[in-house]
């Protein structure tokens, strides 16, 4: 579905009241995408990878998705310091994103770790370990 856009996505979910789970990885949907699925009342798994129209200027609106528990974020332009902003996803249990240099990221992942301590940390492809 690379071709799938904002529009799209708006006409596919006009009567969706909740998704358990939302493939939407490698579409050209931008950082509006995740403004109208904050009209859902539910979404439990949204896959978002390669997504690189997608960045912090989002997340106010990723974190009024609560009820996530999976959220894969890899390959999208999300930095460290908006995933460390998503502090409204407590029911998440997995994160998956990516870094340009996981080497420098020690500190802000353990502030990630205090701030989701139920969640399981994927980076760059890899399962994190504190």
């Amino acid at each position: 579905m690379p071709e799938l856009n904002d529009a799209g996505l708006a006409y596919y979910l006009r009567d969706v009241i909740g998704i358990n789970m939302l493939d939407l990885n490698e579409t050209e949907i931008t950082n509006e995408a995740i403004k109208i699925l904050t009209t859902l009342l539910y979404i439990d798994e949204l896959q978002l990878k390669g997504c690189v129209k997608i960045d912090d200027a989002c997340i106010p609106d990723l974190n009024k998705l609560v009820s996530l528990k999976f959220l894969h974020l890899k390959d999208t332009s999300i930095t460290i310091d908006g995933i460390l902003q998503l502090k409204d996803l407590t029911d998440l249990s997995t994160l998956l994103f990516s870094v340009d240099d996981i080497a420098v990221i020690k500190d802000k992942m353990l502030l990630l770790q205090e701030m989701l301590p139920d969640c399981n940390f994927v980076v760059n492809g890899t399962p994190y370990v504190f």
